[in-house]
C-alpha cells in the first residue's frame, strides 16, 4: 500500500500539523515501513486549494506513470508527502492578491529557503532518525518549490555534526523549472555543498525556452532589487540550464531533449551521470500544448504531461 501526506506550514516554516512528525516516524517504521519516500514542493503564487489540486493530480498521474514502466505491477509501496507553503498574499488568487503578488518576489525567494530550511530540514531529519539504513529519497520541486528542496538539503550538510544522511541513502533530486539563479550550485553558493557534500545524491533539471516566467519576468524582478548589482542580470536554472561550473561539480553532465510521444528511454541508467539536464523546449513548442500557455508565464506551469512524468519516472 501507499500512503500520502499534505504538510501545512506558516510563514516561518513551522508546522501547522502538531502531529505530523509522529505521523512520520509512524509511516517509516514496522508495519509500514516505507523505504521510497517522496516529498513534494509547489511554487510561488500557489494557494492552499490549487497546492493541493496540483498535488492530487501530480502524484496520481506520476504513479500511473511508473506502474506503466513497470512489466509486472507490484503493490506500490511508497509515502508521499507535500509541503504547503503559504506562498501567496492572501489565500485565494483574488485581484487583490494579483495586484500585490508581483512585489513579493523577493519576499517569496526568501520564505521558500526559510520553508526548505526549517519545515523541510524537521521532515528530513524526522525521516533520517526513524528511517531503516537503506532507503530512496526523492524531492521534486516546482518553480520556487525547488529552492525549497534544495535548501533543506543545505541545512542538512550545515547541521552535519548532528544529523547524517546514511550512506546508502539514495537521493534523487527533480527540479522542476527551477526559479533560482543558475550559478545557485556552484561550489560557495547557497546550494553549493550539495554535489561534494550528498555524494549519493543526482540531479534532474528542466529547462525551457518557452517558460516566459523564468525567461523575462525572473531577470527583470531584479529592477525590484534595491540593492542590486546594475551589471548583473539573473539567469534562472529552468531557463538557461546550470553554469559550466555547476556541470563540473557533479562530474559532468548528460543533456537529452523531451519532444511529444518521450518515454523515458533517452534517460541515462543509475551510474552513468549525476547531473542530467532535460530540454523541455520542444515538447512545450509542440501544437499540443497550446492550452499550457499561460498569458504572462508561458510554459512555465506546463509539467502535468505524460512525457514529464516518463523522464522522472525513468530518472528515479
Amino acid at each position: 500500500m501507499s500512503h500520502f501526506f499534505v504538510v501545512p506550514t506558516d510563514e516561518n516554516g513551522l508546522f501547522l500539523d502538531t502531529q505530523i512528525a509522529s505521523d512520520l516516524r509512524m509511516a517509516l517504521t514496522a508495519p509500514f515501513d516505507f523505504q521510497d519516500v517522496y516529498v513534494y514542493a509547489h511554487g510561488w503564487w500557489t494557494s492552499p486549494q490549487q497546492a493541493m489540486q496540483d498535488y492530487n493530480q501530480f502524484t496520481i498521474e506520476f504513479a500511473r506513470s511508473v506502474l506503466n514502466r513497470l512489466p509486472v505491477h507490484p503493490a506500490v509501496d511508497a509515502l508521499g508527502v507535500g509541503v504547503q507553503w503559504p506562498s501567496m498574499v492572501g489565500q485565494s488568487p483574488g485581484l487583490f492578491a494579483k495586484l500585490l503578488e508581483p512585489i513579493t518576489f523577493y519576499q517569496m525567494e526568501t520564505r521558500a529557503n526559510a520553508i526548505g530550511a526549517n519545515a523541510g530540514y524537521a521532515l528530513l531529519r524526522t525521516m533520517i532518525e526513524a528511517a531503516a539504513p537503506r532507503r530512496k529519497l526523492n524531492l521534486i520541486g516546482h518553480s520556487f518549490g525547488c529552492k525549497v528542496v534544495c535548501s533543506l538539503l543545505a541545512e542538512l550538510l550545515k547541521d552535519g555534526a548532528t544529523v547524517q544522511l546514511p550512506a546508502a541513502t539514495e537521493v534523487n533530486i527533480v527540479l522542476l523549472q527551477a526559479a533560482f539563479d543558475n550559478d545557485d550550485l556552484e561550489p560557495g553558493n547557497i546550494y553549493g555543498a550539495i554535489a561534494e557534500g550528498i555524494p549519493n545524491s543526482r540531479l534532474l533539471v528542466t529547462t525551457s525556452q518557452l517558460d516566459q516566467a523564468l525567461g523575462t519576468f525572473y531577470p527583470d524582478a531584479e529592477a525590484l532589487n534595491l540593492f542590486r548589482n546594475a551589471g548583473h542580470r539573473r539567469i534562472a536554472l529552468g531557463f538557461g540550464g546550470p553554469t559550466p561550473a555547476v556541470e563540473s561539480s557533479f562530474g559532468g553532465v548528460q543533456q537529452i531533449v523531451v519532444g511529444p510521444g518521450f518515454d523515458g528511454s533517452a534517460v541515462p541508467a543509475h551510474g552513468a551521470t549525476r547531473l542530467i539536464v532535460a530540454d523541455l523546449t520542444p515538447l512545450h513548442a509542440d501544437a499540443s500544448s497550446a492550452a499550457f500557455n499561460e498569458p504572462l508565464a508561458g510554459h512555465h506551469g506546463d509539467i502535468f504531461r505524460d512525457e514529464i512524468y516518463a523522464l522522472i519516472a525513468a530518472f528515479v
